[in-house]
């Protein structure tokens, strides 16, 4: 019981109800579209309880509307205190962000010449 009870909360947290899904509990990974792909992703690192949770591809082959659903799970899951770590080509713009390109438009990027560990301390989470 107390095991359904987790990956019931890690689905609830990740926003991923198999009963939507094509085939429900049944559905096999290579039959989930992408943002779902992305949700039992999370849904399973969550279920071990994790402080940080990171994500790579954040954004890769997502509609705006699937992107705006994904970073608003990914803000769910940092407000109930797991730090979110996401790698993106396009963040949002209330997102801390730290650039690793070298372009002369970033220069000037929102870490504002400091350290990378800085824009975790910053979140209060490091």
């Amino acid at each position: 019981a107390a095991a359904r009870a987790r990956i019931d909360a890690a689905l609830d947290a990740a926003g991923l109800d198999p009963a939507t899904l094509p085939k429900a509990e049944r559905t096999a990974v290579r039959d989930l579209e992408r943002p779902e792909a992305l949700r039992l992703s999370v849904a399973l690192a969550l279920m071990g309880r994790p402080r940080l949770l990171a994500v790579d591809d954040t954004d890769m082959k997502l509609s705006d509307d699937e992107r705006a659903d994904v970073w608003e799970m990914l803000r769910s899951v940092a407000a109930a205190g797991t730090t979110v770590l996401a790698v993106c080509s396009d963040a949002p713009e209330d997102a801390v962000t730290v650039r690793t390109d070298a372009s002369p438009e970033t220069t000037d990027a929102t870490t504002h010449e400091e350290e990378p560990a800085d824009a975790f301390a910053e979140t209060g989470r490091a």
